[in-house]
């Protein structure tokens, strides 16, 4: 193919005239010229040969068309590849949205499970504080929500899930603080209850002389006696009929071998006529410990024991403590 350049044509003149002159001035004056390409194909075997005239520019745009779809081919795999993991990570994301929407459903679920419980330990405290008599120094409210007449305001999920985990872990607290004042509460009733004497100090015995006025058996006149006692063999176990500190362990006048206990409260507990002490004094028994074995020392007329009961330093009938009598009428 062979490109030359090539200008219009000039017909010459007709024959017998003379061509008129050409100037610059005429040049200058005459109509602008465009400039044109010649395109030739040249084809093998002898065949016809073409040939095209094309301007400056349409050479120019052609160039230009060129250099675009050049430049489209270099860019096009790239625009793809990015087209493609653009694609992959909208997936990556909407599976991601679809797992986050789920734990947020389990959340909530778990969150409605804690509430429940949360009501039923709250319902328990309530009931618990009735029981023991106890006016809780907090109000146990059975729900978390936003108070009547409030409308809730519009939050985000994870604002939401945090707002009920702040109203949840509020509760979770005065349950706590509520729930270990019942304990201390319970506690002492329990220490209280520990400390009353209410069993029998002689598991198998007899009752002999009770609380109240009697004949003595040494002189035969009519005296107060004021405690009750327990006939049974020498060497019967005896123990506490309720938690306490030893007093005082050993010979006591009349009652020979004591043993007294204190159990608080103003209730002390005494125990004479023991054969031999299992305790010293300043111990701290627990009820049913033994503290010493049946005798008949001091002032006695045969094997038994001596059972005390005072209350703030006055006599009462122990009988009143023994809630299960194990003892029964010597007779």
């Amino acid at each position: 193919m062979t490109v030359a350049g090539r200008g219009p044509r000039i017909r010459p003149p007709p024959r017998g005239r003379p061509s008129p002159a050409v100037t610059p001035e005429r040049q200058d004056s005459g109509v602008r010229r465009v400039k044109l390409y010649t395109v030739m194909v040249v084809p093998h075997q002898g065949r016809r040969l073409r040939s095209f005239a094309i301007t400056r520019p349409f050479l120019v745009t052609m160039g230009v068309l060129l250099a675009a779809l050049l430049g489209a081919g270099l860019l096009a795999p790239r625009l793809l590849m990015e087209n493609s993991w653009q694609r992959a990570s909208l997936d990556s994301l909407r599976q991601h949205n679809s797992d986050l929407t789920q734990d947020i459903r389990e959340v909530d679920l778990q969150l409605a499970s804690l509430r429940e419980r949360m009501e039923h330990y709250e319902h328990e405290a309530r009931k618990f504080a009735l029981m023991a008599g106890l006016e809780l120094a907090e109000d146990l409210q059975a729900s978390g929500g936003p108070d009547e007449g409030e409308e809730p305001e519009s939050t985000a999920p994870a604002d939401s899930l945090w707002q009920e985990l702040e109203a949840l872990s509020s509760r979770e607290e005065r349950l706590t603080r509520n729930f270990q004042a019942l304990a201390d509460a319970y506690e002492e009733r329990e220490a209280y209850l520990a400390s009353i004497p209410s069993i029998s100090p002689v598991e198998r015995g007899y009752l002999g002389s009770s609380y109240g006025y009697r004949r003595d058996p040494f002189t035969g006149q009519r005296v107060f006696h004021r405690g009750q006692d327990i006939v049974a063999p020498t060497g019967t176990p005896i123990v506490a009929p309720a938690a306490g500190r030893v007093t005082r362990a050993g010979r006591s006048g009349g009652l020979g071998i004591a043993v007294y206990l204190s159990h608080g409260r103003g209730v002390t507990s005494r125990f004479g006529h023991m054969s031999r002490l299992k305790v010293k004094a300043g111990q701290r028994v627990q009820r049913g410990e033994i503290i010493g074995y049946v005798g008949s020392t001091g002032r006695s007329m045969g094997s038994h024991l001596h059972y005390e009961i005072l209350l703030s330093g006055k006599h009462i009938d122990p009988r009143e403590f023994i809630l299960e009598d194990p003892v029964a009428p010597l007779g």
